[in-house]
């Protein structure tokens, strides 16, 4: 018995075509950043810190460029309010921790999770 398999070459130029990651990768990426980026915004006075400036939620910032084929979500080091939230996340020997990032980020996981699914799905045409 043989079995002739053909058009492989043509599937595989296919999947080439819809995997093409400038017009993929870094919509879908930039879509779950900004998802995660609005929720560490909301989120950032809800774990006991006081709004005095709100600064704070002015340091999340999304890395302008994807490396490794991920994106960095975070806080910006330009001004002292990220750089005190940072001791806020894992506390100090004064200090105890009251975490957010994490929380938030483990709370949103399944959504980002989904946010992707549903973007790649679009973005591939499946």
């Amino acid at each position: 018995m043989r079995i002739d398999f053909t058009g492989l070459e043509e599937l595989q130029r296919e999947l080439v075509r819809r995997l093409d990651s400038d017009s993929i990768l870094e919509p879908t990426l930039n879509k779950a950043a900004e998802h995660l980026k609005e929720k560490l915004e909301e989120n950032v006075y809800n774990f006991g810190f006081k709004k005095r400036s709100g600064k704070s939620k002015e340091s999340m910032v999304i890395d302008s460029k994807i490396v490794d084929n991920s994106l960095a979500v975070g806080l910006s080091n330009q001004n002292n309010d990220a750089f005190y939230l940072y001791f806020h996340e894992i506390g100090t020997s004064k200090m105890p921790a009251r975490p957010w990032f994490r929380p938030t980020f483990e709370r949103e996981m399944n959504r980002i999770i989904e946010i992707m699914k549903n973007e790649l799905s679009m973005r591939m045409r499946l």
